[in-house]
């Protein structure tokens, strides 16, 4: 049987559905999601609720694996690189795009979306003054449940399920 990087319950697509649920589970409409498979630009998901827009930023964790053919190797095959160094890369890049974004409106609410690893939920910890400060609201997903936290709230380094 052939890998496939979207069977992963942490792959980048799956992390924005279930944030996606739980957003209309809590009676937000969706606005507009980013197609993670074709890599589309734009916000990972905008959402709005008591007329306020959300901008959330959403990561996946990075597969051990080569998700696609290239001159670094061939899809399928482990990865070089190691999963936490590029995490840490990803986390990088989705904080910058919603601090920009608030930046240009800053009437908008944002979030961070990240699968439930050690690595994530330690450097959200990490920024709990930039959260506070900055209002970054923050979603943390597991195979089993997505929690909410607010940008007073601590998170801890623990993961939700282990």
């Amino acid at each position: 049987m052939k890998w496939d990087k979207t069977k992963d319950w942490f792959w980048e697509g799956n992390i924005q559905e279930k944030i996606k649920i739980y957003l209309k589970n809590n009676k937000f409409e969706i606005v507009k999601t980013s197609n993670t498979l074709s890599r589309e630009k734009g916000p990972d998901i905008l959402a709005k609720k008591h007329n306020k827009i959300w901008r959330i930023a959403v990561k996946g964790y990075p597969s051990d694996k080569y998700v696609g053919n290239s001159s670094f190797g061939t899809k399928g095959k482990k990865k070089k690189t190691n999963p936490p160094i590029q995490a840490r890369h990803w986390f990088s890049e989705a904080l910058t795009e919603i601090i920009l974004a608030k930046c240009d409106d800053p009437s908008i609410e944002i979030a961070l979306g990240f699968p439930d690893f050690k690595i994530y939920k330690n450097l959200l910890s990490r920024i709990s003054w930039l959260r506070k400060k900055l209002k970054i609201h923050s979603f943390i997903v597991s195979k089993l449940e997505t929690k909410y936290f607010k940008p007073t709230e601590e998170i801890k380094k623990e993961a939700i399920n282990g």
